[in-house]
């Protein structure tokens, strides 16, 4: 997938003010980079990773 194809989305939570993470999917995997820093380093984690990751913070694990 060309970086241009990317679609990335940004917590409804999120303010000008405030830190925040953006991510999006690739279909093979999420990616995720600091919104402030668009053009920064990108973390990539698999889907299966990722499921785990939202699960655990909707549980309040993390």
């Amino acid at each position: 997938m060309a970086a241009s194809e990317i679609v990335w989305s940004k917590s409804s939570a999120s303010t000008a003010e405030e830190n925040c993470v953006e991510c999006a999917s690739t279909g093979h995997e999420v990616l995720v980079r600091d919104s402030k820093v668009v053009d920064g380093g990108v973390v990539r984690v698999t889907g299966p990773a990722w499921g785990l990751f939202i699960d655990c913070v909707t549980e309040g694990t993390v």
